[in-house]
Formats: C-alpha cells, structure tokens, sequence
C-alpha cells in the first residue's frame, strides 16, 4: 500500500511541486488513506485520483467542488462523465448560463405579469425590453443597436406626446409615455450593397408595453400603426428597412386585428402585431423546447426577486432610474 501510494506520487511530482508544504501533506494523506481504503485499487486510477486532488488543491473551489462528487449517485457520476467525454466545461456552461437566463427571464415574467402589485416600469417592463428574442427568432442578433439614427427618430416620434426618456445619454431608444406605456426602438445595421463603405438601417423593432391589466383595442393597434408609417415617412431613416412593431397588453380585446401588413405602391415596410404577455411566456416555453416544464422543480423553489436578481445580473443594459 505505502508502495502504491509512494508511486502515485512519483507520478504527480511536477504537479506537486507547485503546491504549498500544506497543501503537499494533504495530498499525501489523501493517497495513502486510499491506498489502505483500497488495497487492490490499480496503480493508473490511484495517480489519476492524485492528480485529481492536486488540481482540486489548486482552484478555489476545490474543496466545495470535492463535496458535491462524494454525495453525487452512481448514475449521476456516470452522466457526468458522458458530460465530461463530449462537451468542454467552458462550452457547457455557455450553454447552461444561456438556456438558464431565458428561462429566468420567461418563468419572472409569468410571475409578475398577473401580479396586480407589480411595479411594471421598473420590473416587467425591463424584462421584456432587454429580451428580443421573445419576439422572434428574427430578432436573435446581437447586432440590434440603439443608434443616432433611431435616436432621433425615437426623439421626433415621442417628445410632443410628454414623453420620459430613460437614462437619455445612455439609452435614448427607451422611453416612458403617460399612461406608464414603455417603448423601445432599436435596429440591425448593415453595409450598403451599392456602397459598402456607409451603413445603412436593415431591420427596425419596436416593443411598445401596455401596464399591467391593460386591454389593446384598436386604438392601440392603430397607434402603432401611425408609429410605423412615422418612421418610414420620417425622412431620417436611411436605406428602406423593414420595420416590425409589437404591441404588448394584458389581453387583446375581440375583434381588434393582431396581425397587420404596412405596405406601400412597391413594396411591404412594416408589420404590426399585438399580444399578450401571457402568448409571449407560453411561446417562449415552446421555443425553449418546453424545458421550464421539465426543469419546473428547479425554478418553481427559487424566489421571485432573486429570479429578477439572476436576470439582471446579465449584461446587456443598465437599469431604468427614473
């Protein structure tokens, strides 16, 4: 035994040697605690386990990480080495972190949507505007910006209308009308094919949010309308984008059209479309392959601000001050 573990150390002597005089005693102790635990234990697994505990010795998380592999069953450890032969750490939890923020985001909105105590402008508002793939799979580029163009455009549509624009040096595209009703314009920027040295705006999304409990009737609908033919009439626009706009209330009343086509003498512009925050959340969980269903244990036991607090914590704007 003393043998065996002697050449598991041997084997791990570099990795050692980067260790503190503590540290090297612990592993030592740790082999030969192995060792003597298991006699018949071959050469090859009692040096990889060495090097195993050495590299645990080293991160932070060593020790915690160490805790969570003895408590794991039989067949976790094996799903978790399947994990480990096809996937790097790095890349799983991209695609953990991802799967795990869209969820967030969808299982908060749910939650709050319906709740009649909800701050909407500074909660659900701001949920929903910093997800545009809630919208579609069209708007899943990271390309959508809040430029100088939309700034204007965004300045011209909404100042006559007592208009509050957030955090204005920093986000112009956001504001906040009256009736606690919450816009955003942003847009996908492309080279112009006839010059490819200017830019020119490709695609225009436009979220405009109803507060909690409100009811879309026509006149919302055709106020969306009238935002999209101001934009594409507006003359600071450049190039012909397409612009798609989103009207979003607590429910839709019978008889109003959800889905309308903007086109002119050569061609369709626009399109606007007005949902529920209800249609958004299931639409989502469909798109997500229903996994908030699968993986409902895990999100139904977690509070509804640290789910907000999860959310939040992602960078992709600042919060609304207002």
């Amino acid at each position: 035994m003393e043998e065996a573990s002697a050449d598991a150390l041997t084997q791990n002597r570099s990795e050692l040697s980067a260790l503190g005089q503590g540290a090297r005693l612990e592993v030592a102790e740790f082999t030969k605690a192995i060792a003597q635990a298991h006699p018949t234990i071959s050469p090859d697994f009692l040096a990889t386990a060495v090097k195993a505990v050495i590299n645990l010795e080293k991160s932070k998380s060593g020790a915690a990480l160490l805790h969570k592999l003895s408590t794991l069953l039989p067949d976790d450890v094996d799903g978790l080495d399947q994990l480990l032969t096809e996937w790097s750490i790095k890349d799983a939890l991209r695609v953990l972190d991802e799967i795990d923020s869209r969820i967030s985001v969808i299982e908060t909105i749910r939650r709050l949507a319906d709740d009649p105590h909800t701050d909407e402008l500074h909660t659900l508002h701001p949920l929903i505007l910093r997800a545009r793939w809630l919208f579609g799979p069209e708007f899943e580029s990271q390309e959508y910006c809040s430029n100088a163009t939309l700034q204007t455009v965004a300045r011209e549509l909404f100042n006559n209308r007592e208009a509050q624009f957030i955090n204005e040096k920093n986000r112009p595209d956001i504001v906040v009308l009256p009736d606690k009703t919450s816009c955003q314009l942003t847009g996908i920027e492309t080279f112009d094919p006839a010059d490819p040295t200017l830019t020119q705006l490709q695609n225009i999304l436009l979220i405009e949010l109803k507060k909690g409990g409100f009811e879309l009737t026509r006149k919302e609908v055709n106020q969306a309308d009238g935002y999209v033919q101001d934009i594409a009439a507006s003359g600071a626009v450049s190039g012909t984008p397409y612009i798609c706009a989103w009207v979003v209330g607590q429910k839709v009343a019978a008889g109003v059209a959800k889905d309308k086509t903007l086109r002119n003498e050569s061609r369709d512009y626009g399109r606007v479309r007005a949902t529920t925050f209800g249609t958004l959340v299931d639409t989502a969980n469909r798109r997500l392959l229903k996994l908030r269903d699968v993986l409902a244990t895990r999100y139904g036991s977690v509070s509804t601000d640290a789910l907000l607090n999860r959310v939040f914590a992602q960078p992709d704007q600042g919060n609304i001050g207002i």
